[in-house]
């Protein structure tokens, strides 16, 4: 590996502290170490030795995250852009999306770099929407969530799967999970939880005002259209928790898998083991 971008989460000064110890560890193995230039800001480093935002993955052979599952979505954005390798390193709680945390980094970090490593293939939700004035397209790596700005009132969508009217849903709002969210907000609104290898997404009504509504396991290759209540509260879209958009009372939106990004595990990576140890799971 020659270039290596690094995205510390810039809220919090350890994060910071461990990218510029990482940065100049990779130095003195003689790769290239990209940041973003807003980046370098918060690392009250001089900002033109970043790179614009357009031009971060271009060239680059993976990308670090340094963070939480949070600073991961961040960087996933970016790794989809220039389809480079992710790896997430845990500096935060829970770390389901990382690939191993700070009391090993050097270590796995070095068998990274001699190629000892895995690459999954991860499935991401493509999702376009009306916007006024025109439209937008989204991406998401865990989930795709259907809302409203207003919590005193209920948000309302009609959901038409494979152009086939399914169900109209009154709420808080829908989530639409890949199987890789299916362990974050979809797990946390009575979801179930997908192995990230399957070809599906998930959609779970969130606080929905009907007993009928429960979660919806859809094939990878459905095509789902949510349009817009009518009513006095304006709905939203919010793709993995960091971009939140405004929408037209009567907006569509449409969404299906598409796309891809490929995370960097250690070897013996183990989705089932994760979530014994991640939940605390009893021993045998």
């Amino acid at each position: 590996m020659r270039r290596i971008g690094l995205m510390p989460n810039v809220n919090k000064p350890a994060c910071l502290e461990k990218a510029q110890e990482l940065a100049d560890w990779l130095a003195s193995r003689g790769i290239e170490v990209r940041f973003l230039r807003e980046d370098l800001r918060a690392l009250g480093l001089s900002e033109v030795a970043g790179t614009e935002r357009d031009a971060f993955p271009h060239g680059l052979d993976l990308v670090i995250s340094l963070g939480g599952d949070g600073t991961v979505l961040r960087a996933a954005q970016f790794a989809r852009a220039g389809d480079i390798p992710l790896l997430g390193i845990n500096l935060g709680k829970l770390g389901f999306l990382t690939a191993f945390g700070q009391d090993v980094m050097y270590e796995c970090l070095q068998k990274v770099l001699e190629g000892t490593f895995q690459l999954q293939d991860r499935r991401m939700i493509e999702c376009r929407l009306e916007v006024r004035g025109g439209s937008m397209v989204l991406h998401a790596l865990n989930e795709v969530v259907l809302g409203r700005k207003s919590t005193q009132r209920m948000a309302s969508y009609d959901v038409y799967i494979n152009g086939q009217y399914f169900d109209s849903y009154d709420g808080d709002g829908l989530i639409f999970a890949t199987p890789t969210g299916s362990t974050a907000y979809n797990l946390a609104a009575g979801g179930p939880i997908a192995e990230p290898n399957l070809s599906c997404f998930i959609m779970t009504p969130v606080c929905p005002h009907s007993l009928a509504a429960r979660s919806v396991v859809l094939s990878g290759n459905d095509r789902i259209t949510a349009v817009a209540g009518m009513k006095e509260v304006r709905p939203t879209v919010s793709v993995d928790g960091i971009e939140e958009v405004g929408l037209e009372p009567g907006s569509r939106v449409e969404l299906e898998l598409s796309g891809r990004i490929r995370l960097v595990k250690t070897p013996d990576y183990s989705f089932f083991r994760l979530i014994r140890e991640k939940f605390r799971l009893a021993e045998e």
